[in-house]
This record gives structure tokens, C-alpha cells and sequence, in this order.
């Protein structure tokens, strides 16, 4: 399937959308490659008599792939910045951090944050053999050895429902966004109209925020009693 370079002429070039759309259209054809090849995958394991009668779990991520890169073509890219967004909204009591990933676009990478306990582990590992072993430079990377395979199985074993979950909340916040850039002519019109929303709008404006944020964050007060 070809998708045109330009979104239609009917979105304006300076608008929010545009951007959005570009980006779209710019990966199309690479995401669609990526979902094609995750449901042939997810074939093979139905046509291959080893695995069609396995537990469902044990290629969960080969069913949730598909999904994944659905999700992540309707955002087209995705920006530190929004991962940052995700993290602060999502990171707080989870068991994840979240980056930006390099090499494919709008992907994340999820590190566990446990992995900070195993680097000073193998810190003080070696810290230790320095001062009362002081034996080869072999015994001063030794230590860093569970670090190491702690990163690759991380990397290998990615959270695939957590991830989603992220761009769940970019596309989210991207529609709200979209859809008050919209209307912002309605909201000037509505906050002349009822002066008191100037204050919200104010709020908003000084946070670096959005509505949907905001309701957000309210709502996890509210269900961490802090409210």
C-alpha cells in the first residue's frame, strides 16, 4: 500500500496536526512490514504442532506484537519529551523506567529499576577486591559481571503490556492535545465568556501542562488518597 509523503491539504502546515500526520505517513510502510512479519509469526506458532498446544503466556509477546506496532504506527514518532511525560505519570509506582529507544522510531526501552541495586553491587565489588585483594585487572571487571547479564536479559526480555501501556498514554495525550488545538478559538471564546477558567487556563499555561495531565494526576491522587 503507497501512502503519500504530504498530509491532505486541508491541515494546516504550523498546526499540531500536520506534524503528527508527517510523521505518520513518513513510517507507514515500515511499520507495516514489522506487523506483517509479527502475524506470520504469530502463524508459525499455530501451524507448528511443538508450540500450537503450549500455554498461552509463553508467547505472549508474540500475540501482543502486532497490537504493539499498530500503536506505535498511529504515532508515527515519538519524542523524549513525551517519554519523560509517561515516566512522570506512569513511573512513579511502577517497576520501570522508560527511554526513548535509538535505532527504530517511536520506540521505548524499559529498564527495570532494580537495576541501580545491581550496579552498586558490582560497584562495591569491586571497590572490595581493590582494597584487600588488589589482585589482577581481571578481578575488577568480575564484579560487573552480573551487571552485565542482568542489562542484556533486560533488554532481551522488554515488559511488552508495559510499553504499550506507554504508547497508550502518548497517543492519548497527543489526541488531547490535537483536539484542544482545535478548539483553542471555542476555549478563548468560552474563558472571555467565564472569567474564572482564566485561572485555569493560567495554571496550565505555567505547569507546561495539559488538561488530560491534569485529570490524570488528579485521579492518581485521588486513588492514593492525597487528594
Amino acid at each position: 500500500m503507497q501512502v503519500l509523503k504530504d498530509p491532505p491539504y486541508g491541515i494546516p502546515k504550523n498546526s499540531y496536526m500536520y506534524h503528527w500526520e508527517t510523521k505518520v505517513r513518513k513510517y507507514f510502510t515500515f511499520f507495516e512490514k514489522h506487523k506483517n512479519g509479527a502475524h506470520e509469526s504469530l502463524q508459525r506458532v499455530h501451524s507448528n504442532p511443538f508450540t500450537r498446544t503450549q500455554e498461552f503466556l509463553r508467547f505472549l509477546y508474540r500475540y501482543k506484537a502486532p497490537e504493539v506496532y499498530e500503536l506505535r504506527q498511529q504515532l508515527g514518532d515519538i519524542t523524549k519529551s513525551e517519554v519523560a511525560s509517561a515516566n512522570k505519570a506512569l513511573g512513579k509506582t511502577g517497576s520501570y523506567h522508560f527511554r526513548k529507544a535509538r535505532g527504530e522510531p517511536a520506540k521505548v526501552l524499559a529498564y527495570r529499576k532494580n537495576i541501580l541495586w545491581v550496579a552498586l553491587l558490582s560497584a562495591g565489588g569491586v571497590a572490595y577486591t581493590m582494597i584487600y585483594h588488589r589482585k589482577g585487572r581481571l578481578w575488577w571487571i568480575a564484579p560487573f559481571a552480573p551487571l552485565i547479564l542482568y542489562a542484556v536479559y533486560n533488554r532481551v526480555r522488554q515488559p511488552i503490556e508495559s510499553t504499550a501501556n506507554v504508547y497508550r498514554f502518548i497517543l492519548a495525550k497527543r489526541i488531547a492535545t490535537a483536539q484542544m488545538a482545535g478548539q483553542e478559538k471555542e476555549m478563548i471564546n468560552m474563558i472571555k465568556a467565564y472569567p474564572k477558567l482564566s485561572n485555569l487556563r493560567g495554571y496550565l499555561i505555567g505547569e507546561k501542562t495539559t488538561l488530560y495531565e491534569l485529570q490524570q494526576n488528579m485521579i492518581n491522587s485521588i486513588i492514593n488518597d492525597k487528594f
